[in-house]
């Protein structure tokens, strides 16, 4: 069984110390009730983080306006580790549309690339504002799949701005974009369960949620046909340590088919280009 960790973090001593002292992100660090600290610093200890906790691949998020300048630290583990890691772009349409646009077109030629994370809290506008159109229309263009932060954060950010019923703009009118719900959508799971069934491209990751308080009509829903599909296991690491996570998904009562697939072969099936383990 491949295990993907969908969602890891990656920071060098700056740029922990750049998160740190975000005012705007501090109530992270208190959610998960850490300090946060410089992370495992390189690919290198990431990787040997992952074959501690037994992950196979991780796609590590990362700024998409870093991606092409030189040092990057996501960008340069990627390259250190191709067979096990793969990065997620995180864009910033507020600084700029034209050249968040323009660095995602030039992200799309690396093969390193897996996908694009838009974080609608960290901006001022909802999932399906004109803002994001752009992005999710490039994204389309380019076969590279696009997660979208939903549901109530726990941190202290507008929880208007990730409510998962705008998906259903998103889904209608890029009807061939790959998208990931990122963060499980709470409270609105029953929603997100019903618009996975509408919408054969939408599934939903467990980022920064330990699968013991996922909704048991999600569990329910990713052990039958029609939900095997859909859901992806992700930690958020080091905020949510990989090898607690995943230790916590194993013990989700679903059957071996399904767990398969929410470990790493729905992950491997929906985000571009993974390695095989």
């Amino acid at each position: 069984m491949t295990v993907v960790d969908a969602w890891v973090n990656l920071w060098d001593e700056a740029t922990a110390a750049r998160f740190a002292g975000d005012g705007k992100l501090v109530d992270v660090q208190r959610f998960f009730g850490k300090e946060l600290d410089a992370g495992h610093g390189s690919g290198d200890g990431l990787v040997s983080a992952m074959d501690a906790a037994g992950v196979d691949v991780a796609l590590v998020s990362g700024p998409v306006l870093d991606w092409t300048r030189s040092p990057s630290v996501v960008a340069d583990a990627c390259r250190a580790h191709p067979d096990r890691l793969r990065a997620a772009l995180e864009v910033d349409p507020v600084r700029s549309i034209r050249a968040t646009c323009d660095a995602i077109e030039k992200a799309a030629a690396d093969p390193l690339v897996a996908a694009v994370r838009v974080v609608p809290m960290m901006g001022t506008e909802p999932i399906n504002h004109r803002i994001h159109y752009p992005i999710y229309e490039r994204c389309e263009g380019l076969g590279l799949p696009v997660t979208i932060n939903v549901g109530v954060p726990g941190p202290k950010f507008r929880a208007r701005l990730q409510d998962p019923l705008d998906l259903d703009d998103v889904c209608i009118d890029f009807p061939d974009l790959v998208v990931v719900g990122a963060h499980m959508g709470h409270p609105w799971e029953a929603l997100m369960i019903r618009l996975m069934m509408k919408y054969e491209n939408l599934h939903l990751s467990t980022s920064a949620y330990l699968a013991r308080y996922v909704d048991p009509a999600v569990v329910k829903f990713m052990d039958s046909s029609r939900g095997r599909s859909k859901l992806i296991f992700a930690s958020d690491e080091p905020l949510l340590p990989m090898a607690r996570a995943l230790a916590d998904a194993r013990d989700l009562e679903i059957g071996a088919e399904a767990m398969a697939a929410f470990l790493g072969g729905n992950a491997q099936r929906v985000y571009r280009g993974l390695p095989a383990a």
